[in-house]
């Protein structure tokens, strides 16, 4: 999944509500009205079929604010795929669910919390990555809570109707199955990229191999602490293999969030050469390295344009910037005998 906010804004800031618009599709609704809009799937979705998997983005993108689409891309059979013709739309369908799996140990959250058009969301996610099987559990539990006469924690309209659409559907095909929402739109690449990350991550052992051995022998103790660090200030720090699986997405991202460039500078290229050795490259393959800010802009066009965004070459800092347009060094790990 990926959030936002600061350091405490950066690591809350790898996510925001981005909206994007657009007309289409069959509607399933709930008793309270809410509504979502299946759109139709490809019948072979491949990630290397460039036109095609545009042409189907662009699909998605143009349809209604409640449009989206699922398939099953080839290289990821386990993998269930869902484009939102608005990203907002992920909060509401899938906010809390992601919060259940990733930070409340498993505490249902009241639905008014993950509200996709709320002002400030206190639940604001623009991606996520479940396992079928979760999403299921965080239902059933909710829904014995709203039996247990607990209101706030019944499920939504658009949570039922993506669950009786999708999950319950992918689970009977593949118990495995594994979910990955997105928006469709052209500036949510990066979060597309970011959940495929995940998608290879949970289908594939060998992925999962080559970045635990990554994460215990080719990164030092200082390394990994400062990324728990980070991370840890969104999802679950007491769960390491979450966070291992947030760390190598986040790295491999492309292109990657301007909080976590420093990291991808440093272990994008090792860690590709190992999985690619490994015969697993990332799907996708990465293209580049171009920062990218919590509300989207490139470098060079942001209003932090014309202040650096690699690391710094001092002895003592590692420079990167705030979401405040100033810069906020942080120690280095060569301060502290470990070095990035």
């Amino acid at each position: 999944m990926r959030e936002r906010r600061g350091w405490r804004k950066a690591a809350a800031a790898i996510l925001a509500c981005a909206i994007i618009g657009g007309g289409g599709g069959k509607a399933a609704r709930g008793d309270d009205g809410g509504a979502l809009a299946f759109l139709p799937a490809p019948a072979a979705l491949s990630l290397f079929d460039r036109p095609g998997f545009e042409g189907w983005r662009a699909t998605v993108a143009a349809a209604s604010w409640t449009g989206l689409s699922c398939a099953r891309p080839v290289e990821m059979p386990a993998v269930v795929l869902c484009l939102f013709a608005n990203s907002s739309m992920i909060t509401g369908v899938l906010g809390r669910a992601s919060v259940f799996a990733e930070r409340s140990h498993g505490a249902v959250i009241d639905a008014r919390l993950a509200e996709p058009f709320s002002a400030r969301p206190p639940v604001a996610i623009r991606g996520a990555d479940l396992p079928a099987a979760t999403i299921a559990a965080f239902a059933a539990k909710a829904a014995r809570l709203c039996a247990g006469d607990e209101p706030a924690a019944c499920p939504k309209a658009e949570e039922r109707a993506f669950y009786d659409a999708i999950v319950r559907p992918a689970l009977a095909e593949d118990p495995a199955s594994v979910i990955l929402a997105a928006g469709a739109g052209p500036g949510a690449s990066a979060t597309l990229s970011h959940e495929l990350a995940h998608g290879r991550y949970f289908t594939d052992a060998t992925t999962r191999a080559v970045v635990a051995r990554y994460w215990r022998e080719e990164m030092s103790e200082n390394q990994r602490a400062m990324i728990r660090d980070i991370l840890g200030r969104i999802y679950l720090a007491v769960d390491e293999a979450l966070l291992i699986n947030e760390f190598q997405a986040h790295v491999l991202q492309c292109p990657a969030d301007s909080a976590m460039t420093p990291i991808a500078e440093i272990h994008r290229a090792p860690l590709t050469q190992a999985l690619t050795a490994a015969g697993a490259p990332p799907l996708p393959a990465c293209e580049g390295a171009v920062a990218v800010s919590p509300l989207g802009w490139r470098s060079g066009t942001s209003p932090f344009r014309g202040r650096r965004r690699t690391v710094d070459k001092g002895p003592d800092r590692i420079r990167r910037p705030n979401y405040t347009g100033r810069w906020r060094g942080l120690p280095s790990a060569r301060r502290h005998g470990g070095g990035w």
